[in-house]
């Protein structure tokens, strides 16, 4: 799942840079694309992806499972709190519950993305604390992360084991 993880998070990262480099108006379809891109290359790529590296186990499924349940959960509260208006606060706290769902989802990709999650967290909440700041500091920030985390989880291979 790593490798395949990798590939996903490497389409967002690139989608949200490119918004980023378009300007604070064009973040998010460059995102949709990105996003999408990464849901079209898990159906054609996934299985030769993840055989290298085995078979996920039942707990980094279910891990993989409630991080985006999760993800959708917090950002039905954040748009519900912001009444679905795509302010920079709002765009910062979707940063937020991102690097949030990715703590969660490093349970089954791993402590790559654990670290992911972390410097995605501080990313939008040094954001939030910096009012002043344009977004797309932020964004451009998080999608660089997101393109190196992506890059290093898709180079991944298996580690062989000598029998003792």
């Amino acid at each position: 799942m790593v490798r395949s993880g990798g590939l996903f998070v490497l389409l967002v990262g690139l989608g949200m840079l490119i918004g980023a480099v378009l300007g604070e108006n064009h973040l998010l379809l460059p995102l949709i694309v990105g996003a999408s891109l990464a849901v079209i290359a898990q159906g054609v790529f996934r299985s030769r992806l993840v055989q290298p590296l085995g078979r996920p186990t039942r707990f980094q499924v279910m891990s993989l499972i409630s991080a985006i349940a999760l993800e959708m959960i917090l950002t039905a509260v954040v748009a519900y709190a912001f009444h679905f208006h795509q302010s920079r606060r709002f765009w910062l706290w979707i940063l937020l519950v991102v690097g949030i769902h990715l703590l969660v989802i490093a349970v089954a990709q791993g402590r790559l993305l654990f670290l992911l999650g972390v410097a995605c967290v501080a990313n939008a909440i040094v954001g939030l604390w910096l009012p002043q700041a344009p977004l797309v500091i932020f964004w451009s920030i998080d999608g660089v992360m997101k393109i190196i985390v992506g890059s290093l989880m898709l180079s991944t291979r298996p580690v062989m084991q000598i029998p003792s």
